[in-house]
């Protein structure tokens, strides 16, 4: 099955979309499901600045969540930031041509962005205000995994989820992208699956790891897709799993 076949299949399924769940529940309300004339497709995390303006990753224009591996493997980058301003009720693109845009959360003065661009293995910054506005750029690069969720650290910096170590053989084909899309061809369970790790590192303001948290044992809580730390105890969820781990820290 071919890249444009796959996402031939999954044209009749909902498309991505942002939507808000009441304060004291109810049914959700989609806010957008398009930008520029077109539909929405992969939709991940979101962050909300102190103006109201919503910011949220799709990580991918042209394939679904469970075709994450061929976004990382064919390497298109199709992946992008986008804006959902309340008052005008219009969606508009902050930052595309990213590699699996992941988690995103603000810096704590709201002058940038931090975004885990998963497919190029870094954490990027992309400037709100000051002198830098509408620039990108890395805050921590070369990562030893694949960033997930990333979130503020008690006393600053961020915590980053890592779902699993770097393959080698991605990394092998780096300079090979006619390989990398004939692979995408093969049938999807056919792609290896990541060597289970619980891993978790920490961030300063520059981008250097102050903390790194691994665990490859047997019971280990792997697949870390997100992390946030509340008294002491960080928090993991998992793409794997049905559970939530705690670690003290």
């Amino acid at each position: 099955m071919g890249v444009e076949d796959a996402h031939a299949q999954h044209a009749n399924e909902p498309l991505g979309a942002l939507m808000r769940i009441p304060p004291g529940g109810g049914p959700p309300r989609t806010l957008t499901d398009s930008v520029n004339g077109r539909r929405l497709s992969l939709v991940n995390d979101v962050t909300v600045a102190a103006d109201g303006t919503v910011y949220f990753t799709e990580s991918s224009s042209r394939f679904h969540y469970d075709r994450s591996r061929w976004i990382v493997l064919e390497h298109a980058g199709d992946g992008a930031v986008h804006a959902y301003d309340p008052r005008t009720r219009r969606t508009r693109v902050v930052r595309d041509g990213l590699q699996l845009p992941n988690g995103i959360t603000l810096s704590a003065d709201g002058t940038h962005l931090l975004v885990s661009e998963t497919g190029a293995y870094r954490v990027i910054r992309h400037w709100l205000s000051g002198p830098r506005a509408g620039a990108t750029d890395t805050l921590a690069g070369n990562l030893p995994g694949y960033p997930n969720d990333i979130s503020p650290a008690a006393g600053g910096g961020h915590w980053v989820a890592l779902m699993s170590l770097r393959s080698p053989l991605l990394d092998g084909l780096g300079g090979w992208p006619g390989v990398r899309a004939t692979i995408t061809r093969l049938p999807y369970t056919w792609l290896p699956e990541p060597a289970p790790i619980g891993f978790v590192i920490r961030l300063d303001a520059q981008g250097t790891v102050t903390a790194n948290l691994q665990d490859s044992g047997e019971g280990a809580f792997t697949a870390v897709s997100a992390v946030t730390e509340r008294d002491g105890t960080l928090y993991l969820g998992t793409e794997t799993g049905d559970a939530v781990g705690r670690v003290a820290y």
